[in-house]
């Protein structure tokens, strides 16, 4: 299965602001700079192995289902398109367990 963490040049702030939780995450030195909201941050939390409060552990795609109250079908092309573009992006990086890298579970 592959799991994901955060890239080491990431730098990340979780903020829990009257308007609602977010995590801002910059590439560093020179940034991209990105915040991440609602779903997004929960597939970031997810990907990074942080679940949040309401949702279990389990893959990516199962966790967000969980939180988000839906069958895995819903969100699972949005997840895994999210996923690897934060992958591609170079905030996240895929760790596998000697398998062939594949979609988030």
């Amino acid at each position: 299965m592959t799991t994901y963490r955060r890239a080491d040049a990431v730098a990340e702030v979780e903020t829990d602001e009257s308007g609602g939780q977010a995590v801002y995450l910059g590439l560093m030195p020179q940034g991209p700079l990105i915040v991440l909201e609602g779903s997004a941050l929960a597939i970031w939390r997810a990907a990074t192995g942080r679940p949040s409060p309401s949702g279990p552990r389990g893959g990516v795609v199962a966790q967000v289902a969980a939180v988000a109250g839906v069958p895995e079908e819903t969100v699972r092309d949005d997840v895994v398109t999210f996923v690897a573009r934060l992958v591609e992006e170079g905030f996240l990086e895929e760790e596998t367990d000697g398998s062939a890298p594949r979609a988030p579970a």
